[in-house]
């Protein structure tokens, strides 16, 4: 609710784009294969809540358009 109040934040379409770059950049170059699952795990869960985050905004904006 916070990134809503903020008028510098709003929904773009590239953070949608940002949880494959994400998961790229945490398993592959900061070396999360070789911790096995636990590093598949943990690169997919990391790069997996910036995009919920930026869902929930998208879905509250939407919301707040409609209820006018």
């Amino acid at each position: 609710m916070d990134l809503l109040n903020k008028e510098n934040k709003k929904f773009k379409f590239f953070n949608l784009l940002r949880q494959p770059i994400d998961f790229i950049k945490i398993y592959i170059f900061r070396l999360g294969f070789l911790d096995g699952v636990q590093g598949f795990l943990w690169a997919w869960f990391s790069s997996t809540y910036p995009t919920t985050k930026y869902a929930k905004l998208w879905f509250l904006e939407y919301n707040k358009k409609c209820k006018k």
